[in-house]
């Protein structure tokens, strides 16, 4: 696929990804994402990437 070659090159930099990782809560401080709350664990990073139908994040 035409983002693996991206995917790799960020992988190596330190960048995680949590593909197919059900969400629970975005936890905030009312201005920015503070961390996650997924299935088994909570999330925390300097970056948050939301690759998802604005929709999905409305409800």
């Amino acid at each position: 696929m035409w983002i693996d070659p991206r995917t790799q090159y960020l992988q190596k930099l330190g960048v995680e990804f949590h593909v197919g990782t059900r969400l629970i809560k975005i936890q905030t401080d009312g201005m920015r994402v503070t961390g996650v709350n997924a299935e088994s664990s909570t999330i925390t990073a300097d970056f948050y990437v939301a690759a998802l139908p604005v929709e999905a994040m409305a409800t």
